[in-house]
């Protein structure tokens, strides 16, 4: 039996490195169970918390982006249709989450064999969610509950 590849190694380091509980979770976690990121970005962007949600035949990673103002939930629904009809990776919601509503964007990953690329795709799905979070959340402008 053959080890991991330099290459899937170093993406394990990689993403263990900002989220050193994943591992655990990925090995013993219960399908609902829930790790948290350090605020990471990519290049200049802004920062943002991923959430790691084990569900039983995916891992869903997720940013959260914004709190909506009371009232905003019909045009928030609106606004999450018109960017998720462009297909991309990652999908455009809007939840509840304590007490208000908040719009998430999230990614659902299969969790590969840990020897066939499991790192490199759970790293690959952060690298986007984060890379596009920052647009995603303009969809949002005038919803948001911390706009004036």
């Amino acid at each position: 039996m053959q080890g991991p590849s330099p290459a899937q190694s170093g993406a394990r380091e990689r993403v263990l490195a900002v989220v050193p509980a994943l591992d655990d979770l990925l090995l013993r976690g219960e399908p609902g169970e829930q790790v948290q990121s350090e605020p990471l970005a990519v290049g200049e962007a802004d920062a943002w918390l991923l959430w790691f949600i084990l569900r039983p035949a995916c891992l869903v990673i997720a940013a959260p982006l914004a709190g909506l103002r009371d009232g905003a939930l019909g045009e928030a629904v609106s606004r999450c249709n018109a960017f998720n009809a462009g297909m991309r990776w990652t999908v455009l919601s809007v939840a509840p989450w304590e007490g208000e509503q908040v719009a998430t964007l999230s990614a659902r990953l299969p969790i590969p064999p840990e020897d066939e690329g499991r790192w490199e795709a759970i790293g690959a799905a952060m690298e986007a969610l984060l890379r596009e979070a920052g647009p995603a959340r303009s969809f949002f402008e005038g919803l948001v509950a911390d706009e004036g």
